[in-house]
């Protein structure tokens, strides 16, 4: 049985978006396979780390699978090609967040 697997074709980093407690940025990665293209939705995180050597830097930035509650549902989306995905999520970002 072949390994079946999907190809990252696109990624987009959405401009910041402006919020009351902080600006959110988000990353698009679309998909490409057999039935079409797809979306992962990640959200940059900053996490507090507890630093062994004082000269580190505590905080760390990471994009993580977005699960928050503005999230936008990819799940069982699939698009004709990768701009329409990417419209998509730009849309429903500016929705969500106007």
């Amino acid at each position: 049985m072949p390994i079946r697997y999907e190809e990252v074709v696109k990624t987009v980093v959405f401009d910041v978006i402006d919020t009351d407690d902080d600006g959110l940025v988000y990353r698009l990665e679309v998909l490409k396979s057999s039935n079409g293209f797809r979306g992962e939705l990640f959200r940059l995180d900053t996490f507090s780390l507890q630093c062994s050597f004082v000269d580190s830097k505590p905080d760390e930035s990471f994009y993580v699978l977005d699960t928050h509650s503005h999230s936008i549902d990819l799940d069982e989306k699939i698009f004709d090609d990768a701009q329409s995905c990417i419209d998509f999520v730009a849309n429903a970002l500016q929705e969500n967040f106007s």
